[in-house]
């Protein structure tokens, strides 16, 4: 009697083990199955052009070459086509700001690429001086014995230089030298970056205080395509 208990007993042993061992084989195999497929379905490395683009309806971002954003900016009116919506006001196109000056004008109603002409400015072009021109004489009202021996002032000056994305300028001013950086670059802001210190976005005619120095931004050239120029004409002055 034990002997046939024995035996069932080994019998019963067998029937679980088989069982318990071809059940884990299926769960293996499942394993692997979703785990290949998992694999198959991921996708391959991705690689992005050095751009500013639209992150969202409202927000543009700098997207490096790796994907990752490394600036963030809010479109007030919306970003389409990589670029923050700018609201019309102004018909767009090159004009005389004044006598000698022309510039662009943007839909937004600001100038920007501010030119100065050799002569003078007339229907949004810079007109050369003729030949035969002569300056008109103008009468000049009598002076004081004062005015007459007072020293003419200096003439302000207003050098403009030009920096490009990414170019680092030594500049010196009253005896000290800072490196000015051109960091971030688009169609209607930059920010400069002096000695570390990065500033805020800078549109045109917007300055920059940095210590004893003050730097203004006097233009925007921004060609989008490949290979077009990124540059800032800027002017440097004190701070006082």
């Amino acid at each position: 009697m034990k002997f046939w208990k024995v035996m069932l007993f080994l019998i019963l042993t067998i029937f679980i083990v088989s069982c318990t061992t071809a059940v884990m084989e299926e769960v293996e195999n499942e394993t692997l199955t979703v785990d290949d497929q998992a694999v198959a379905e991921q996708p391959a490395d991705e690689s992005c052009v050095d751009e500013w683009k639209c992150l969202d309806d409202s927000t543009q971002g700098h997207v490096l070459a790796d994907c990752s954003v490394s600036e963030t900016k809010i479109c007030e009116n919306g970003c389409e086509d990589n670029r923050c919506v700018i609201p019309e006001g102004c018909e767009p196109g090159w004009k005389c700001i004044d006598e000698s000056r022309k510039a662009y004008q943007e839909a937004s109603c600001r100038y920007i690429n501010k030119q100065t002409c050799d002569w003078k400015c007339e229907d949004s072009q810079c007109v050369e001086k003729p030949a035969n021109y002569t300056e008109p004489v103008e009468e000049q009202p009598p002076t004081s014995y004062a005015e007459e021996n007072q020293e003419p002032e200096e003439a302000e000056t207003s050098n403009i230089a030009e920096i490009n994305q990414g170019e680092t300028q030594v500049l010196n001013v009253g005896g000290k030298q800072y490196n000015l950086t051109l960091y971030f670059i688009t169609e209607t802001e930059v920010k400069l970056d002096v000695d570390g210190v990065r500033s805020d976005w800078l549109m045109d005619g917007d300055d920059f205080v940095y210590q004893d120095i003050r730097i203004t931004v006097r233009y925007i050239l921004f060609q989008s395509y490949p290979g077009g120029k990124k540059i800032v004409g800027y002017s440097v002055g004190s701070s006082g």
